[in-house]
């Protein structure tokens, strides 16, 4: 009786298809809710920090606020497109290659802002709203996951220059992306300028990625949160053992997401055995964050769930840690 094959584990290319997947869903979710913004008005201008002038043009009932945000929300719904695109759940697009490179690099660029800001945050916390963080997190995960989308698409280098570096291969038409027939056989833009690249390199870089934002957020918690929220409740009226259980429970939690960034860098060096109860945990805390501040801020505010929105900080977290699994 033959035996069983084995079970294959998921190649790069099934992470690209997912990390692509991912990356045209946020930027569709992204594009959905600028259409949405001009119901809100000049409010809901200034929350997303369109700019004062179009939320003064808003309060005017003014067309073109709404004019601006269909034209943008056109533009990432393209950019979803082409992210299906190369994940081959659409049909091949013209430019694949360069048009991904372009929608990286706005992305990566629009998160980098989360550089200066954690520092601005933490130095000054009244100085920049947390939702103006959760945005550029939002933005420099939309990047990375395109980034590894770039693995994926055809090498735009003269055909001459590929079969140089990587000898042996056959010369691919340009824009077109591997096929699960002949996935591995085709250099990606990536593997020609980097043919040394490991598989199990790139089955990492979520982990090492949602590790940094995992940092991030501990950081944030203890050196913006801190000084905003336990100092002026110490000096607060309540009774003295109600302010010291919030004391307490403050610092269990930054004890809690402190180890969120120690289990994901202990993954990231781990085999795939000792890797996945330190991911199931990490996710987990990740979802409990996100579900609990998402319906404190649904049953105290209503529409507006962006008022706490220190939710949104976990959901890189939840998107990248599938991809290393």
């Amino acid at each position: 009786m033959p035996n069983p094959p084995a079970p294959t584990k998921p190649d790069r290319d099934d992470l690209r298809t997912r990390a692509l997947a991912a990356a045209g869903a946020l930027s569709l979710a992204v594009g959905v809710l600028h259409l949405a913004l001009p119901f809100y008005g000049g409010a809901g201008f200034r929350y997303f920090g369109a700019g004062e002038h179009l939320a003064r043009l808003a309060d005017h009932q003014s067309p073109i606020p709404t004019v601006t945000m269909v034209g943008i929300a056109a533009l990432l719904a393209v950019a979803a497109a082409y992210a299906w695109s190369a994940a081959g759940l659409l049909r091949l697009l013209p430019g694949l290659a360069p048009a991904l490179t372009v929608i990286t690099a706005i992305y990566l660029l629009r998160g980098l802002a989360l550089l200066p800001e954690i520092p601005t945050r933490a130095l000054s916390p009244t100085s920049l709203p947390l939702r103006e963080l959760a945005f550029s997190g939002f933005a420099l995960t939309t990047g990375l996951l395109h980034l590894a989308g770039l693995r994926a698409a055809a090498s735009p280098l003269p055909a001459r220059i590929r079969r140089r570096l990587t000898p042996g291969k056959p010369p691919v038409c340009p824009g077109r992306v591997p096929r699960p027939t002949d996935a591995g056989q085709i250099p990606s833009l990536l593997e020609t300028l980097m043919p040394d690249i490991s598989t199990a390199t790139s089955r990492r870089w979520p982990l090492w990625t949602a590790a940094t934002i995992a940092a991030a957020i501990a950081a944030l918690h203890l050196f913006g949160g801190t000084p905003e929220f336990v100092g002026p409740l110490v000096h607060s009226n309540l009774d003295a053992p109600v302010k010291q259980l919030f004391r307490v429970l403050w610092h269990l939690c930054t004890l809690l997401l402190a180890s969120l960034p120690v289990a994901l860098a202990w993954a990231a060096r781990a085999d795939r055995r000792t890797a996945r109860p330190l991911l199931a945990y990490v996710w987990f805390i990740a979802a409990a964050f996100t579900g609990v501040f998402f319906a404190i801020d649904l049953d105290a505010f209503g529409s507006a769930v962006l008022t706490l929105p220190q939710w949104t900080l976990f959901i890189p977290l939840l998107i990248l840690i599938p991809l290393a699994t």
